[in-house]
């Protein structure tokens, strides 16, 4: 059930449709607001709707359900750069590289966030690395990837199968 949220939610915000995705996941009771999966796609959605305020709420909650979380303490670390806060934004991308040493965004957005600073020194190693990972070529601890691909396999799944039914609804 939480699966088919997770994977109907994310087909809407693609579509452009995060309000909808936000009653969904509101919807998912006692089960979703326990899946720190879910709080995020929250988060997310009102980071859209922009709602900062409260996706930084969701976004803490997540990391609450689930201190290794990297989603949200990437998400917790837009967040600040928007605000111009560096150092918590840098802080926050660092934590999510610690929570999932495997999680591309986070090296991404951090390195990004040091390009911007003139910091190339940091921010081309990162930026590369996070692009080594998403590809699937990194090195970085194997057995904690292997880990993290296992405990989020589901979220994929889910997305697969609301992708699928939103291409089969948009042909009919």
């Amino acid at each position: 059930m939480v699966e088919e949220i997770i994977g109907e939610a994310q087909a809407l915000i693609m579509e452009g449709a995060p309000d909808k995705a936000l009653q969904l996941l509101m919807s998912s009771g006692d089960e979703g607001m326990a899946n720190p999966i879910i709080r995020n796609k929250i988060g997310v959605c009102y980071i859209s709707l922009g709602r900062t305020q409260e996706a930084e709420t969701e976004f803490r909650a997540a990391i609450t359900l689930d201190c290794e979380c990297s989603p949200a303490y990437t998400n917790l670390g837009n967040i600040f750069k928007e605000r111009g806060d560096v150092e918590k934004a840098i802080e926050y991308y660092e934590r999510a590289i610690q929570a999932d040493p495997t999680y591309p965004n986070a090296y991404h957005n951090l390195g990004v966030l040091y390009n911007g600073l003139r910091r190339y020194d940091k921010g081309i190693p990162l930026i590369k690395t996070g692009k080594q990972l998403e590809l699937g070529k990194g090195d970085i601890k194997r057995g904690k990837r292997k880990q993290t691909a296992w405990r989020y396999s589901w979220v994929l799944v889910a997305f697969v199968i609301g992708a699928v039914a939103m291409l089969l609804s948009r042909l009919k």
